[in-house]
Parts: C-alpha cells; structure tokens; sequence
C-alpha cells in the first residue's frame, strides 16, 4: 500500500513498485490517497476511507478519530453529500451576515489597535473582508486576529454552537506544541486573573469567552461586549505576553 496524503508521486517509484509487485504471487499494489495517481493500480481516497467511518455507535474510536483528522487535515469531508434544500436557501443570507459581521468588528478592530499599538488588526472594509472570507473557508467562522505570530494571537468574531445557533467571542490562541511550554504555562497562569466569563480552552485555546449573538438587539452592543472583553485582557495583562513581532 502507497500512502499519499499532500506529496504526488517521486521520480518513478509506482513503476518500481508495479515492478516488485508483478513479480511477487498474488499480490497487488493500492494507492491510498487524496488523488488517483496511475490507471495501472486500485485506487482508495481518504474521501471514501471517511465516508466509510460510522460517526457514531459502534465504529472504534480510533477510526472516529482517524475521521476527525482527515476533517481537520482538509483531506475529506462531507462535501460530496447532496444539497440540502436549507443549504440551498442560505447563500444570500450568508452573504448578509458577512457584511453584516463586517460592519460590527470594523469598530472592535479600531479600538484593538488604538489600545495595543502594533498589533496589526484588519481596518479597512477590504482587509476586513479577506480576513473574514479566509476564517469561514478555513475555520467556520467570521472571525479577525492581531498580527500573527507562530506563538500565538488573539481573535474576535462570531462562529457556530450547538446550543445558541451562534456565538460572538473573543479568546487567545496559541501554540500547544512542547517547545513553547515554558511561554504557553505563563500565558495560561495569566489568564485564569481574568475575569469568571473567561474560560480555558483546549488546543490551540488558551482561554476565552462568549455570548449568543441572539442575546443581542443591534450591532452597537456586540461591538461594546467585544471591546470590554478586549479591555479585560489588556488590564489583565495578557495581552503583554503576546508577541506582535
């Protein structure tokens, strides 16, 4: 079995194989990846490895995690399923609540980087919308960040939830990876200062906090609760600890 997940084929090595196998009995060569590589061997995808995984009941655990993964890994998804007609139905309010989100975090991301100079917050309606456009293609949500650092960053916006449809937040990422632990265990013992709303996270997620967005009546008061939730990690002095170079 050839396993492929971002890299194609090297030099001429399904020729080799095709080769070493033609000369063992009975045995056959697959290519296990996102794309077909040759007409001359079976081709399994990773799309049909996820699709075959039960979600739930009684599929192990290691393959519900392997299911996970490819999701994460942007390798497979349930994009193949059919339409679905509330799909279909919310392309134009889609396009609305982008604007919408647009216009409520224009203000948040001026505030943000009057009280934290240097720190790099999209302003503009351009920079705002490419932000925005990039967060919900890769993440699922409408959501900015300060300059990026490969440590870490804060982030604001509006993303799903199970329980109230949507949420507006605000909440510090960083990099769980060993080599940053000394960092990410300071950035963590500051956090738990803030105020009972924050709370830690997993991951990526340092700490962070949410409302419904239906808890609101207009932009102004989701752009004030995003502001003073900002205003809670610069007194907090998280946002110290974050590096903007």
């Amino acid at each position: 079995i050839e396993i492929k997940a971002e890299a194609g084929e090297t030099g001429d090595q399904l020729r080799r194989y095709r080769e070493y196998v033609e000369g063992q009995p009975g045995a056959r060569l697959l290519l296990l990846g996102p794309k077909k590589l040759s007409d001359n061997a079976k081709w399994l995808s990773w799309q049909d490895i996820w699709s075959a995984i039960v979600p739930k009941g009684t599929t192990s655990p290691y393959w519900r995690d392997l299911r996970t993964f490819l999701q994460e890994k942007n390798m497979a998804d349930d994009h193949n399923e059919p339409l679905r007609a509330r799909e279909v139905a919310t392309i134009e309010h889609a396009r609305s609540l982008l604007f919408k989100v647009r216009r409520i975090l224009a203000p948040v991301a001026e505030h943000a980087n009057k009280e934290w100079p240097g720190s790099g917050w999209p302003e503009s309606d351009d920079e705002l919308r490419e932000v925005l456009s990039q967060q919900f293609w890769a993440h699922n949500q409408l959501t900015i960040y300060n300059k990026k650092h490969h440590l870490c960053h804060v982030k604001i916006g509006v993303g799903p939830d199970v329980e109230s449809d949507a949420y507006a937040g605000i909440w510090v990422s960083a990099n769980p990876s060993p080599k940053y632990a000394d960092k990410l265990a300071a950035l963590r013992a500051q956090c738990t200062g803030l105020p009972p709303d924050w709370k830690p996270g997993k991951g990526w997620e340092v700490s962070g906090t949410y409302r419904s967005l239906l808890s609101f009546s207009n932009h102004t008061e989701i752009a004030d609760y995003l502001k003073a939730r900002f205003n809670e990690l610069k007194s907090g002095g998280v946002v110290g600890l974050i590096p903007i170079k």
